[in-house]
């Protein structure tokens, strides 16, 4: 489509709009711009096309205020508008910020799935009294859009995955032509909630820092924003849903493998919050788009990382969204699971939540999967994370950060082929508090001087296998060696 084309006349304009006779393609609104170029100016300012028509109406509003006003003058408005080519262009709307952080209770809003949240936004109905209808800023923006859809490429630099967010948005076109975009090479997606806002953050490298930030939240007006690098854009969605569905687009990309997923909360600093749990609804919205928008397809991804919010304890029914994430991921592929807690000591220690269960074995519910059983490594360094043995050596590889005597007697117990690496070392009083009573023999005396690390237990399975305990100083591993009867008679 040529530069002409695009200023011609929409279609809409013969249908009970006076914008034929009042608003020629060739003639200038009062910003020195045709309606079309006014209404690019908008799209390339990230307003949405709502903010653009009321924009664009208020521009054509005065432009006619002043033809009647200057009436008598054919002269001077002629220079009028000559001049308007001088003068700096009015912003299409103006500039939208972020509220500033709440400093008292924050109001906890949650949000719902609903069918019609992954589609653009609807139009309304046509307005006969309008000079120019919504439709026809829809179909600028749709043909801005599908030109970006089909010339962005993903080596492009790192803004190209916002410019792919804003271009979905213009119609079911646009968001149909998006999801047939097929890897985005992307190598790293996080998600990262707050109190107040939501970030979703992207990165095309693994081994470095995410290049692209978006965050999403609200303005002190109430609207609800989407931004990046400081230029915001809102439709009348709720922020939650548009990072919910944002978040969805670019994990549901065919062909797409991704290195690394993330899931975390903000961290809690008392000195700017209040004692309360952040709201997990968001979770939720995504958890249900897998159900009804993935289909039997699996995301392919080789490291998950999720943090787990002891909040939903405070829900009924309690949610897992853990389960309901990995469950839709290929289990093939996943090689590495990373698990934390949010840190909500000082929540709990406030006495703003009834007393719970502060340590739940949460994540075995998703031990039945094989997603989990299939998985390489288990990292849980983290303090706060139970150690619920029967569901954790259902992974080879387990990476905690301490083990304690009951741990250890717990980890012992648990009869399958596991290696346990620690972070802080092992005291030789647990292993021998945890092994006391336990059946096998040790490779060195307990009650002697030389028992310490490594040591080796062989324990008698069954008729034909061994089970040997080799620990170290910071690490536990029980292997099966399988001999014949005669082998074990031997030793």
């Amino acid at each position: 489509m040529t530069d002409s084309d695009s200023d011609s006349p929409p279609p809409s304009s013969s249908s009970g709009s006076s914008m034929e006779s009042d608003l020629l393609p060739h003639e200038k609104i009062l910003s020195g711009e045709t309606w079309q170029q006014c209404v690019r100016r908008c799209n390339y300012k990230r307003c949405s096309m709502k903010e653009a028509h009321e924009y664009l109406l208020e521009q054509i509003r005065l432009r006619k205020e002043q033809d009647e006003q200057e009436a008598g003058s054919a002269d001077l408005i002629i220079a009028q508008i000559r001049s308007s080519f001088d003068r700096p262009l009015p912003p299409p709307l103006r500039n939208h910020q972020f509220k500033p952080e709440n400093q008292g209770l924050i109001e906890q809003e949650r949000v719902e799935y609903s069918p019609e949240i992954y589609d653009p936004m609807p139009m309304p109905e046509r307005d006969p009294n309008l000079d120019i209808q919504m439709e026809d800023i829809q179909k600028v923006y749709v043909k801005n859009a599908l030109d970006t859809l089909e010339d962005i490429k993903p080596d492009d630099e790192a803004c190209y995955y916002v410019d792919l967010l804003y271009a979905r948005k213009a119609s079911v076109e646009c968001r149909d032509a998006a999801d047939k975009l097929e890897n985005l090479k992307l190598e790293k997606l996080k998600l990262v909630i707050g109190f107040e806002k939501i970030q979703l953050q992207i990165s095309r490298k693994l081994d470095e820092d995410y290049e692209t930030t978006i965050t999403y939240g609200r303005s002190e007006e109430g609207l609800h924003l989407m931004e990046f690098e400081n230029t915001f854009f809102q439709d009348g969605t709720h922020y939650k849903i548009m990072a919910a569905v944002d978040f969805f687009f670019f994990l549901r990309i065919p062909g797409q493998f991704l290195n690394q997923i993330s899931i975390e909360f903000e961290e809690y600093r008392s000195e700017q919050q209040p004692p309360q749990f952040i709201d997990m609804s968001i979770l939720g919205v995504i958890a249900k788009l897998f159900k009804e928008r993935l289909g039997d397809r699996k995301i392919l991804v080789r490291n998950f990382k999720y943090m787990f919010n002891r909040g939903d304890d405070y829900l009924e029914p309690k949610k897992s969204y853990f389960y309901e994430f990995l469950q839709v991921l290929w289990p093939q592929e996943l090689r590495h699971l990373v698990l934390r807690m949010w840190d909500d000591k000082e929540i709990l220690a406030s006495g703003s939540y009834d007393p719970v269960i502060l340590n739940w074995p949460r994540y075995s519910v998703a031990s039945s999967l094989e997603q989990w059983r299939d998985a390489r490594t288990l990292d849980i360094c983290d303090p706060l994370m139970c150690k619920y043995w029967i569901s954790l050596l259902e992974i080879r590889n387990i990476k905690v950060l301490s083990m304690t005597a009951a741990d250890l007697k717990k980890a012992q117990s648990v009869s399958r082929n596991y290696t346990i690496t620690l972070t802080e070392p092992l005291r030789i009083e647990d292993v021998k508090e945890a092994f006391k009573g336990a059946s096998g023999t040790f490779d060195k005396d307990p009650e002697s001087p030389e028992f310490g690390f490594p040591l080796k237990l062989t324990r008698d399975h069954h008729e034909d296998t061994l089970i040997v305990i080799t620990i170290e100083s910071n690490k536990v591993d029980m292997d099966y060696k399988y001999l014949s009867q005669s082998s074990i008679q031997q030793n």
